[in-house]
């Protein structure tokens, strides 16, 4: 793919991971979602996870302000797709000759290279109905929070859809993960073992200091927060 791109235009490429495991488009959406954060402007961004190549899925080009994000329809750009995104249905047929099992090098990587040119890309796209799905949010309930795992990065570590807007709530009140009571942690070397903490993209994180926590655990286990409740 990148030698597609460079042979088409002459542009500085980085790989943002290859640790995305093959066919895990839930893993892969939270990395384009962390990616996100400090993707620069008029950035374009290849993301390919896809099981469903030369199947019935769609192509697409999602457009954010002035980032550009090009993949297959397979939910990968759900966490980065909002109100203000416009999207883009890709033409297969608007590029030649095109292989049932590497879209990436025969549609993606060339669609990329006219974006990062500047040519006309009429030809190529027609606009669509944006899909997206947000982020799971924890359950909340009057004495606790019910949070998700929604990655496991390559420590073992198990990051949650609780963010930090809760902060009070994770410091007020009790974690308990796999019927353990965690505890709550400002840094990994704070722990003494396994611990919670909020991560440096702001989602409670569960960890072992200098070990992999995770084990069997997989995305979209559940956990529990009890809240502190004052009695009036």
């Amino acid at each position: 793919m990148k030698l597609k791109i460079k042979s088409l235009c002459d542009v500085k490429i980085i790989d943002i991971t290859h640790e995305a495991n093959k066919f895990d488009i839930d893993r892969a959406k939270f990395l384009l979602l962390e990616a996100n954060r400090i993707m620069p402007e008029h950035s374009v961004t290849i993301a390919v996870i896809d099981p469903g190549v030369g199947g019935t899925r769609d192509s697409i080009v999602l457009k954010n302000g002035n980032k550009y994000f090009i993949g297959p329809d397979s939910g990968i750009f759900d966490y980065i797709t909002d109100k203000k995104s416009e999207c883009f249905l890709i033409k297969k047929d608007a590029f030649g000759e095109v292989s049932n099992t590497f879209h990436g090098r025969d549609i993606f990587a060339p669609l990329a290279s006219k974006v990062i040119c500047g040519e006309n890309t009429d030809k190529c796209v027609v606009p669509v109905n944006c899909n997206g799905k947000e982020m799971k949010k924890p359950v909340i309930k009057h004495d606790s929070i019910i949070g998700e795992v929604i990655y496991i990065d390559s420590f073992g570590n198990a990051i949650t859809n609780i963010d930090h807007t809760y902060y009070e709530d994770i410091k007020r009140g009790t974690i308990i993960f796999r019927g353990e009571n965690m505890e709550f942690v400002n840094s990994y070397s704070d722990s003494s073992g396994k611990s919670a903490i909020f991560n440096s993209s702001g989602f409670l994180e569960i960890s072992s200091y200098k070990s992999r926590y995770s084990g069997d655990l997989k995305i979209g286990e559940t956990f529990e927060i009890r809240r502190h409740v004052w009695n009036i």
